[in-house]
């Protein structure tokens, strides 16, 4: 549909531009859509959120880095497929292909916008993670409208709600078929054999789900506990700044209370020079008059010859 199309290209357009001017853009393209006769989309655009500083740094990087791009894509596939499938030896290798490519976003990411801080490019780690785990979640971020940052969120699916500027819809996957083991020769009655083949496969299925799951697991608490780390450091370099603040202003504040004194003594001082000053001013005045009635007492004297 043509509205449909306009508002692809609006989120687009304006999930691609600077983020600083994103409400300006914003605001004007919802201005031109009104006058153009497009109102309901002129609403749904007026609707779009800022970007959170790391969603604005994923839907750079995949405008980017369209090779990341792709690779995000089929790695998702592959690693989906295998899940589906129970293989747990792919899933290993795939595992180890998930962090690779998670730690190639974040350097790529770095490399695009040197000015990104720590927090920002752990939200480019986590949800490039979440888009190779969940393909609704790998729809929405290689559309480049993300809102806000995603999580893989343990073993569930991710939670996107709110995630994208538009609605997006993941497209369907083809599910990998299972291994079937090889038939094995036994002297056994055919409907045990076939009860215990069947228990075997399921207990070994679920061992394969269960070691995968508790490796994912593994990948996930090291990823947060480097990404707590990475938390602890940045509020350990800013309690040690606000500290050194504290030691600088502490060293103002001496040094003003040293200065108060001596302003203190000087007022002090200079009380005690005034009190010095106007005892002799009276002094002095009192001289004054005293010669001033012998002047008088001299001029009558000298009238009176």
């Amino acid at each position: 549909m043509a509205d449909d199309s306009l508002l692809t290209d609006a989120a687009r357009d304006l999930y691609g531009g600077p983020v600083a001017q994103f409400i300006g853009a914003r605001n004007a393209r919802v201005r031109d859509l009104k006058k153009d006769g497009h109102g309901a989309v002129a609403a749904q655009v007026a609707a779009f959120k800022k970007p959170s500083a790391g969603a604005d740094a994923v839907n750079r990087l995949i405008r980017a880095d369209g090779d990341l791009a792709d690779d995000i894509a089929d790695l998702g596939r592959r690693l989906r497929a295998a899940q589906s499938a129970s293989e747990a030896a792919e899933l290993r290798a795939l595992d180890q292909e998930r962090r690779a490519l998670v730690v190639r976003a974040r350097s790529a990411a770095r490399e695009l916008d040197d000015s990104l801080t720590a927090a920002s490019l752990d939200h480019v780690e986590q949800t490039v993670w979440a888009a190779i785990v969940d393909a609704t979640a790998a729809a929405i971020v290689l559309s480049g409208a993300l809102v806000r940052p995603l999580s893989p969120g343990g073993f569930g699916e991710v939670d996107t709600t709110d995630a994208s500027a538009v609605a997006v819809e993941a497209e369907p996957e083809q599910t990998a078929p299972r291994r079937r083991p090889a038939p094995r020769a036994s002297s056994r009655p055919a409907a045990d054999q076939g009860a215990d083949a069947a228990a075997e496969k399921r207990a070994r299925v679920e061992a394969e789900r269960a070691r995968a799951e508790a490796e994912d697991a593994v990948a996930t608490a090291q990823e947060m506990s480097r990404a707590a780390q990475d938390a602890v450091e940045a509020a350990t370099k800013d309690a040690d700044e606000v500290q050194r603040r504290r030691a600088d202003l502490e060293q103002e504040r001496d040094e003003l209370r040293e200065r108060l004194a001596e302003v203190e003594q000087a007022l002090r001082d200079s009380k005690t020079e005034i009190t010095e000053r106007a005892a002799a001013l009276r002094v002095a005045e009192r001289h004054r008059r005293s010669a001033a009635a012998d002047v008088d007492r001299a001029v009558q004297r000298l009238d009176q010859l």
